[in-house]
């Protein structure tokens, strides 16, 4: 539909009825058809005028089920970085349990500046580490694909009156300020994967020697990286490495 009579109320009214109709206590379930509210397929300028309110007023519930992540890494790709940025909140389930909270840039501003800690703590961005290759693995999923938007991840924490630092299960959307796939030094890297030393002389040792696939010994398993040949990364996993096996990097 081209035109809608409802574009001939005034702009202000406009927004008026598009914020109390997405305003709601209820979330929207991402699946592979039907998240789009009906005002915003109305019509070519009702659409650009609501795509981006219903955006950053819903709240989207992913359900994986202990499947892969590639559906929501999917339409995160498919929306793009400014509407990724505009998100409220996508919460993150498996079979039963609240997994993350993923935060567009509002949404997360409103945390660090408007609210405080149940405990009284103040919340505080810092970066994923090495939880992109072990207990969060859905986060790993994610990444690749935000990275392909210039866009990255940082955990929400609580900074407690201590000094100490308690993780949370949030996580914000926020574009990053150089490609960090392009590695110089390894120190972007480095702080983003939480890559210990001698690890980011081993990166940046075996991207120096032309390697396509690097192995991180980490214990007894590897975080192996893989990028393009210019320098990208593409896929990101571990291995566990049996007992009778040596690896010399």
């Amino acid at each position: 539909m081209e035109a809608s009579t409802f574009v001939r109320l005034s702009p202000e009214l406009r927004n008026l009825v598009y914020h109390h109709v997405f305003t709601t206590d209820y979330a929207v379930t991402l699946k592979t058809n039907g998240i789009q509210h009906p005002l915003t397929l109305t019509c070519r300028q009702i659409r650009r005028e609501t795509l981006r309110m219903y955006l950053s007023l819903t709240t989207f519930n992913a359900h994986l089920d202990d499947g892969p992540t590639t559906p929501l890494a999917h339409w995160l790709q498919t929306i793009g970085a400014e509407m990724c940025l505009l998100l409220r909140e996508v919460r993150i389930w498996d079979m039963h349990t609240l997994n993350a909270t993923l935060r567009g840039t509002e949404s997360t501003e409103r945390m660090l500046t408007g609210e405080k800690a149940e405990d009284g703590g103040t919340y505080v961005l810092r970066p994923v580490g090495r939880q992109f290759f072990y207990k969060s693995w859905f986060l790993k999923d994610i990444n690749l694909p935000l990275r392909s938007l210039g866009l990255g991840l940082e955990r929400i924490c609580i900074l407690q009156d201590d000094g100490s630092l308690k993780q949370t299960s949030q996580f914000a959307l926020l574009p990053v300020t150089s490609p960090p796939a392009v590695v110089d030094g390894c120190a972007a890297m480095a702080e983003e994967f939480g890559l210990s030393e001698a690890e980011q002389t081993s990166l940046a040792r075996q991207l120096g020697q032309g390697r396509e696939e690097i192995r991180l010994l980490d214990g007894r398993r590897h975080v192996i990286l893989k990028f393009d040949a210019q320098r990208r990364l593409v896929s990101m996993r571990q291995e566990f490495i049996a007992r009778d096996e040596e690896f010399y990097l």
